[in-house]
């Protein structure tokens, strides 16, 4: 038994060696082709590049920088022959392997420039990025604004809103317009609260923390300045968003004023820990107003987002206000009618989808000119049948 499976060991290794060196030759074939088709055109033997580059599974063998060197070489082919087709097709496959937020070819002159022919039909294909898309993480700040005030002991003032720190995670989506005005979409999950601070017929004070949680999705114009060819881009957006609560806990906290002058002290009620669920509106909505910049790299665009939502919707369900007899009574605390507006910071990566084509103008032609080349040749053919 054990004598099988060493065999079976030395069978697995032997095989997978193989197999790796079948590879590495049939690279270093391919890699040998290529080599002969560079040299074939520099020698201007055009029709040499084709015969030698026909192989499209020995062009997979390539590597991506390999490979698009092959398919350049073929649509240059394509152009000196007037193969259209041809120069089209790998024009397209070329541009898929190169194409990234940093390539541009070399239009100048002189060595390692390109042909003003490639340049030309490099420029009737959009290689502008479809749409992106990425993750995003940041931080939040929660601004409360009481719109209308509510106590146990007919007090018109609001007491004290501290904001709490948050965070957010999720994704983005970013569609281009134009090559500035760009609509965007986001859906991530934030935590945001605050800490609400007031007096209660003068001798006591209650300090009411809230936690939220909830899934946001912000829809907004952005209209980014510069251009595609600029490192740094700035931008502004405006837009709305809606939201929808998970979850929302609370945490009370009373102090007892006891005795007065010298002999005060403050006796602490228990703290309550409560869901606040029930006593909070699911939906909300508002608009938003930011402004950041994107960074643009090899691989995408790192961006860095400034935002400020302002809140539109009561945070209270009204018909649910004061429903927790504990917390009214025992602690006196009830909820003011508020706006919740998060300061939020952000940074994320954009990753470009491309989806390299010829321009809708240049289709129409290239489609006219395949259309009257099969004409002709249908001609040619009927010629040859009535000599025949």
């Amino acid at each position: 038994m054990n004598l099988m499976r060493h065999k079976i060991y030395v069978l697995f290794w032997v095989c997978l060696f193989s197999f790796s060196a079948y590879s590495q030759d049939r690279r270093s074939y391919c890699e040998t082709k290529l080599k002969e088709a560079s040299r074939a055109y520099e020698e201007g033997k055009i029709n040499d590049v084709r015969n030698l580059l026909i192989d499209e599974d020995c062009l997979k063998e390539l590597d991506k920088v390999k490979r698009a060197e092959a398919y350049h070489l073929l649509a240059l082919s394509g152009l000196y022959t007037d193969n259209r087709d041809m120069s089209y097709k790998n024009m397209e496959q070329f541009i898929r392997l190169s194409i990234s937020p940093k390539f541009a070819l070399n239009r100048g002159k002189g060595d390692g420039a390109e042909a003003p022919e490639f340049v030309e039909l490099y420029d009737k294909f959009n290689v502008k990025p479809v749409y992106l898309y990425g993750l995003k993480l940041g931080v939040t700040y929660s601004l409360v604004n009481p719109t209308k005030i509510f106590s146990v002991d007919n007090n018109t003032e609001a007491g004290t809103y501290t904001p709490r720190i948050g965070f957010l995670i999720g994704g983005m989506f970013d569609l281009p317009i134009t090559e500035n005005l760009h609509a965007g979409a986001e859906a991530y999950y934030a935590t945001r609260g605050f800490v609400h601070t007031d007096s209660i017929l003068g001798f006591a004070k209650t300090e009411f923390t809230e936690r939220q949680a909830i899934v946001e999705i912000p829809l907004y114009a952005r209209y980014i300045f510069g251009t595609l060819k600029s490192n740094f881009r700035p931008f502004v957006s405006a837009g709305i968003f809606g939201n929808f609560l998970l979850s929302a806990n609370g945490e009370v906290i009373r102090n007892d004023r006891v005795g007065s002058g010298a002999t005060e002290t403050r006796r602490e009620v228990e703290r309550l820990v409560v869901d606040m669920g029930e006593q909070r509106r699911k939906i909300g909505y508002g608009a938003i107003l930011g402004t950041g910049f994107m960074l643009t790299t090899a691989a995408g665009f790192f961006t860095v987002d400034v935002r400020y939502n302002l809140g539109l919707s009561n945070l209270v369900n009204k018909a649910n206000r004061g429903s927790n007899s504990i917390l009214v009574n025992r602690y006196g605390y009830i909820d003011d009618n508020m706006l919740m507006s998060p300061i939020s910071f952000s940074v994320g990566f954009y990753l470009p989808k491309y989806n390299p084509r010829l321009k809708k103008q240049y289709r129409k032609s290239t489609s006219v000119q395949r259309s009257s080349s099969k004409k002709r040749k249908k001609k040619s053919r009927r010629k040859k049948r009535g000599r025949k």
